[in-house]
């Protein structure tokens, strides 16, 4: 399983450099056409890289990227970067409720996210700032409270540990984060489960579909319905078992608490840093004691 995880686009208060949690604003009107443009870059990086030529009209050019695909194939969009970043599929694309996530996501996939074909998870907010939501290092710094200029030296001191005042602190954050994300890869583990089950003895499974009951029956109301017949229906059950990549669309902080709790090696939350708009890429063990684990870990974007 690959894992892509991006950061937002660039707002008002990063570039203010501004402890911006839970404030919900918009991205900057500018970064939407960058989002845009970076994406369709590593798209035509991922199509050298993979050596795939279904959509090409001419070679890919590693330094002009996207740029080097025929403008006819730019109308593909979220197609073409499933088929060729992801040639198995995307298997879902997972953002913050916030704002700048959401209309980051609807920069880099607007396609999928027209359709639907997304799932917003709360757990995924930023880290909650309290007392010093939306303010900036010097406000902090120069606030006419003592204990506030205290709790902010506490927190440097600590290397970002202890909570702001009122705020969470970053082992409540990160058990928030990494909840969503079991729960994530608890649903991809049922729901690969039930795919394996569907694709044994497909040949029976077949036969069963054109009539012969071999499975217990019920009824609801006035009809006879066979027990789990959903699951042998191939446009009812979801049979897309080959699907290999999770999209997060979150925050800096979501990220790095990722990163810090199941990276592999491990690095310490603070060198997982990004800016708007970066992003990186993990594989992901979803089976044995290391479940969960991301390693192979490199910046995309």
């Amino acid at each position: 399983m690959k894992l892509i995880l991006i950061r937002h686009g660039m707002t008002k208060g990063n570039q203010e450099h501004r402890y911006v949690g839970s404030t919900d604003e918009e991205i900057l009107p500018s970064e939407k056409e960058r989002l845009r443009t970076s994406i369709e870059k590593y798209i035509g990086n991922q199509c050298l890289d993979n050596r795939v030529s279904k959509y090409r009209k001419r070679s890919c050019d590693s330094d002009r990227g996207y740029e080097s695909v025929d403008k006819d194939d730019r109308s593909l969009g979220d197609s073409m970067l499933k088929d060729l970043c992801f040639p198995n599929g995307i298997y879902g694309i997972y953002i913050s409720p916030l704002l700048r996530c959401r209309e980051t996501a609807e920069c880099l996939f607007p396609e999928m996210i027209s359709q639907g074909r997304y799932e917003i998870i709360d757990d995924f907010r930023e880290m909650y700032f309290g007392a010093f939501e939306y303010k900036t290092y010097q406000e902090i710094n120069e606030d006419p409270n003592p204990e506030y200029r205290e709790a902010y030296q506490r927190y440097i001191d600590s290397n970002g540990e202890t909570a702001f005042p009122g705020g969470e602190s970053k082992a409540e954050f990160t058990k928030r984060v990494v909840r969503g994300f079991d729960r994530i890869i608890e649903d991809y583990l049922f729901l690969s489960k039930r795919n394996s089950c569907l694709q044994l003895d497909d040949a029976n499974n077949r036969e069963k579909l054109r009539g012969k009951k071999t499975i217990k029956s019920k009824t609801i109301g006035n009809t006879e319905v066979c027990a789990s017949s959903v699951f042998f229906e191939p446009e009812k059950a979801n049979l897309n078992a080959k699907a290999d990549t999770m999209i997060f669309v979150v925050h800096s902080g979501t990220i790095m608490a990722l990163l810090d709790r199941f990276s592999e090696p491990h690095r310490d939350y603070f060198e997982w840093s990004l800016k708007p708009g970066q992003g990186y890429m993990a594989d992901v063990s979803i089976i044995g004691r290391n479940r969960g684990a991301l390693s192979n870990i490199v910046r995309i974007l």
